[in-house]
């Protein structure tokens, strides 16, 4: 899936991940499960992990950090041995920090899949949606060139048999 002599982020980069694309809040993302399959897809070897807590000292730990105010997970993610680290703040659907105190596991799990998607963007893959942007770049380039074929093609169809 990709040219080994390319550079592997522009291979992930140009993926077509549209059809995946969900909204929610006004904001488009990438549902984690599509974010996975296709990283896994281009690369089965891909892994992640995520940095535990140390609560006590009987080696008790938990998949988030906090600094007694709000709190974070933290995902690295390998692909094709390279290796991205992404931390993330744990918020409510206002994108506002959730004080450590109230923080659940299931804040904390759905951070740490959004999380995971995000680190997976640094290997380039729907890295586009974090810039705003609906399409990759070369997809909009592959759109134009096709209107612009269509165009010529109407043109040429349009021209006598004599001028052609």
């Amino acid at each position: 899936m990709g040219n080994e002599n390319e550079n592997y982020f522009l291979s992930l980069y140009k993926i077509d991940c549209t059809g995946n694309v969900k909204q929610k809040n006004g904001l488009n993302y990438l549902p984690w499960a599509s974010a996975w399959a296709e990283i896994k897809k281009y690369d089965p070897d891909a892994t992640f992990t995520y940095k535990e807590m140390k609560l006590d000292d009987l080696g008790n730990t938990r998949f988030w950090q906090d600094d007694g105010k709000t709190g974070w997970v933290e995902v690295s993610m390998t692909v094709k041995g390279h290796t991205q680290t992404v931390p993330l703040p744990i918020m409510d659907l206002r994108n506002k920090p959730i004080p450590a105190e109230n923080i659940t596991s299931v804040d904390a799990n759905k951070t740490l899949l959004r999380c995971l998607v995000k680190a997976i963007a640094f290997h380039g893959l729907g890295n586009y949606l974090f810039k705003g942007e609906d399409i990759p770049e070369d997809t909009i380039n592959i759109l134009r060139l096709q209107e612009e074929c269509v165009s010529l093609m109407k043109k040429r169809a349009s021209l006598s048999e004599s001028a052609k």
